[in-house]
């Protein structure tokens, strides 16, 4: 994605707040409730419920995961197994013989 393209958001997402006190690893998630315009009609910020609390972050400050709430996976148009390529199986005779030697330690 570009810099100067952001992300659209939608209801119900999970994105990870960033708090530039911690690491990555550490930065709680929250869900999206309400987005909030700014003067030019763009979204700006967002109000996100936490594990405890609603706050409101700049979208510079939030990163969407790929974690979709299960009211956001309802909504979607698109069934779960549209693209879900089908891949013939193959059968495959897994024998002694086709088994890798192991190696002998020293």
């Amino acid at each position: 994605m570009a810099h100067n393209m952001s992300r659209a958001f939608k209801l119900s997402e999970i994105a990870l707040i960033k708090n530039p006190n911690r690491k990555r690893l550490y930065w709680p998630l929250g869900k999206v409730v309400e987005l909030i315009p700014g003067r030019d009609g763009k979204v700006r910020t967002l109000k996100l419920r936490c594990s405890n609390s609603e706050i409101i972050r700049p979208i510079q400050r939030v990163f969407p995961s790929e974690i979709q709430s299960a009211e956001t996976a309802e909504s979607d148009d698109v069934p779960l197994d549209a693209g879900d390529p089908k891949v013939p199986s193959a059968n495959v005779d897994v024998s002694d013989s086709t088994m890798i030697p192991r190696r002998c330690s020293s």
